[in-house]
């Protein structure tokens, strides 16, 4: 059987176990190699070692820091994706986030949504239940 070709790296900042596992699983199928960090000090370990090609914050992570996580490593590094339930954050994500998904309309998809940031292209690898058909 064939190796799927690497498409890069995305970090995922996740707390709930399952709904990690569950993109996780996706994302790995679609051809991407995914590190999950459960908190704000672990995403910030793997994001200086694992140096991602995008990363998934979830956007109300134990101690409330997924949005000021996601507005800190987004400076600078690359593209962010905030993702959230909150309509507040979607509609107004933190300074610097190329996109902001809710969680309860999204599933894990090629990356075939694109956003923009900062004059940069966003491949990003969720997207709407709606844009792929679900």
């Amino acid at each position: 059987m064939p190796v799927a070709r690497e498409l890069g790296s995305v970090l995922l900042v996740e707390d709930d176990p399952e709904i990690a596992r569950l993109y996780a699983l996706k994302l790995r199928m679609d051809g991407y190699s995914v590190t999950i960090a459960s908190d704000e000090a672990a995403a910030e370990e793997a994001f200086r070692v694992e140096r991602p090609r995008v990363v998934c914050v979830d956007a109300r992570l134990p101690g409330g820091g997924g949005l000021r996580l996601a507005e800190h490593l987004a400076v600078g590094g690359p593209p962010v994706v905030l993702l959230t339930n909150d309509q507040a954050a979607y509609e107004r994500p933190p300074p610097g986030v190329a996109r902001a998904l809710i969680k309860a309309r999204t599933t894990p998809a090629p990356p075939v949504s694109r956003g923009r940031s900062g004059g940069r292209s966003v491949g990003c690898p969720l997207t709407r239940h709606t844009e792929i058909g679900i």
